[in-house]
């Protein structure tokens, strides 16, 4: 919470302190970059701010699926991680391992997010991702957790014909008053709402996942009348 209201000098001096860190706990590691790093020629001294990185190569979803084991840091066994998959965007989810302390700082920045657009832990709030992320609402563990969270889950991918007038009365039947999801998504509701004549008032709309065009932008502020953040 106190960090958004640093001064530049100090924001920037911790963008550039990350990757250090980041960069040396990789080569010490994790066997992936230790190689990759061998091959060409960079050390973790050669990375000292962000601009550096450049000097890695990209690394694909292809290299993550055909290196899962090597990109797994040593030290870290399952009891000390926990397993999630990615949202499949692209139809094929990937697992991912994290261990408990990055996922508490990820989910603390989520939040954080969230917050600027007033959307507060408890209150009622839509995810509209794609269908494998609603998988885990099955289980009773990830039940509460939304319960706790005040998420409601739709399925970006079933997003079609009489899928979108359902997904609109649903959100308006609720009371919640903010939508995350899928820019596209939310796009498809909003003009779906501005071409029939009517609104949806939600106080934030958080377009994620994809680039959002201005004219997305304005037809889903206009048909919500809410925040885009």
């Amino acid at each position: 919470e106190k960090s958004q209201y640093w001064p530049r000098e100090r924001t920037e001096s911790l963008r550039d302190e990350k990757p250090r860190r980041l960069v040396a706990h990789a080569y010490r590691s994790v066997p992936y970059y230790r190689q990759l790093m061998d091959n060409h020629g960079v050390g973790p001294e050669d990375v000292q701010r962000v601009a550096d990185i450049s000097r890695l190569p990209v690394l694909t979803k292809e290299i993550l699926r055909s290196n899962e084991a090597g990109l797994r840091a040593e030290g870290y066994p399952d009891r000390a991680v926990e397993f999630g998959i990615t949202g499949g965007t692209k139809g094929n989810p990937m697992r991912v391992a994290r261990d408990k302390p990055g996922t508490v700082w990820q989910r603390a920045s989520y939040w954080r997010g969230f917050e600027w657009g007033g959307l507060r832990m408890g209150d009622d709030w839509f995810q509209l991702f794609g269908g494998a992320l609603g998988l885990s609402s099955r289980r009773p563990l990830e039940r509460a957790k939304n319960w706790f969270a005040g998420k409601h889950f739709l399925p970006a991918f079933e997003l079609q014909g009489g899928n979108t007038e359902r997904y609109i009365e649903t959100i308006r039947a609720s009371g919640a008053r903010f939508l995350v999801g899928y820019a596209s998504s939310c796009y498809i509701l909003a003009r779906h709402l501005k071409d029939s004549g009517r609104k949806l008032p939600l106080t934030s709309v958080f377009p994620t996942a994809e680039l959002l065009p201005e004219a997305w932008m304005e037809t889903i502020g206009e048909s919500f009348e809410a925040k885009v953040m």
